[in-house]
């Protein structure tokens, strides 16, 4: 088949720190592990960047393309702008894998997609959302919270000081929430307990999980929460991220596995994720809750830290067989 590989390149945003851009920079490693693994399948792969003029060069090569794999997290720097590359694939009618912008914009939305969850009664740590700064002052969540923006991905945002033990912390984390980000802050009450992902590949009610996958600290500094934050995923110098490992086939109940999957296929379907898709939960004293969704995540081959990437290799699947079955599970929805 002829497979175009289509990925952003991310540059310098006037309001965005340099760190910032490493998850984004990834992207392009993971385009070309993908490009390989299609062509060493014997498929046809070029290569397109995801830029302002996105919609006129896939329409000049659209008749040269069976399948997009759609790895662009953004147009360009603009990773806002993510939920419109489905948006001109399914206006130009050209098939793709992953998820469509909506799914996208749903599952990025992080209190909508609690909302779903609650729904379904998963549960999911209390909230606020606060969109200005005076808002902040009224609270009536239990110390200590955890402090994030409230759309997104790849844990920009999140760091050691995200995790408040006072009003006066709480304050000034939402303040640097909206200063930098220019997003709203969302707020809930921290969970101590074991952060565990989910991978699903497939379509229902074709679905297969993957191992689910522990993150772990292992000597921390003193005064450094046991988070994933942006440093644990992003930053190999950071004491962080050599401390962190994820753990596949971490110690589950029985009980606690099957909500652990039930609640994943809910959400998965809800907001109508395809082809692959990661969950993460809280799991503390056998209770799950539910943190976010992650459409079209990261599927980085060489990125050991990636959750993923542990839960494939404990499956003892290689990356070719991962990258098949996405392309598979697409093709399978187009009835190619």
């Amino acid at each position: 088949m002829r497979i175009l590989v289509l990925y952003n390149i991310v540059k310098k945003l006037e309001n965005r720190a340099e760190k910032d851009l490493l998850c984004e920079k990834d992207i392009i490693v993971t385009a070309k592990e993908v490009g390989k693994a299609l062509s060493d399948m014997g498929h046809r792969v070029d290569y397109l960047t995801a830029n302002d003029n996105l919609y006129e060069n896939l329409k000049k090569i659209k008749r040269n393309i069976d399948i997009v794999f759609n790895l662009a997290e953004g147009i360009t720097s603009d990773t806002d702008k993510e939920i419109y590359i489905p948006m001109i694939l399914d206006l130009l009618d050209i098939p793709y894998t992953g998820s469509s912008g909506f799914a996208i914009n749903t599952a990025y939305n992080k209190v909508l997609v609690k909302n779903i969850a609650q729904a379904y009664n998963i549960l999911t740590p209390r909230f606020c959302l606060y969109r200005r700064k005076e808002e902040a002052k009224k609270n009536n969540l239990k110390f200590p919270q955890f402090v994030k923006p409230q759309r997104g991905a790849g844990g920009i945002g999140i760091n050691n000081k995200s995790v408040v033990n006072s009003q006066e912390e709480l304050e000034k984390q939402v303040n640097f929430i909206l200063d930098n980000y220019k997003k709203s802050a969302l707020v809930e009450e921290f969970i101590d307990g074991d952060e565990i992902t989910v991978t699903i590949l497939g379509n229902y009610p074709n679905l297969t999980f993957l191992p689910p996958v522990g993150i772990t600290f292992q000597e921390l500094p003193k005064r450094t929460h046991p988070i994933f934050s942006y440093e644990a995923k992003w930053i190999p110098e950071s004491k962080i991220y050599k401390n962190y490992t994820p753990i596949p086939n971490p110690k589950i109940k029985s009980a606690a596995l099957n909500n652990l999957k039930t609640a994943a296929v809910q959400i998965y379907q809800t907001v109508n994720v395809r082809d692959y898709g990661r969950l993460d939960f809280i799991l503390k004293n056998d209770k799950l809750y539910f943190l976010e969704i992650n459409p079209n995540p990261d599927i980085s081959e060489s990125d050991l830290h990636c959750p993923i990437t542990a839960a494939f290799l404990a499956q003892k699947m290689t990356y070719h067989n991962l990258i098949k079955t996405i392309l598979e599970s697409a093709m399978m929805r187009y009835n190619k």
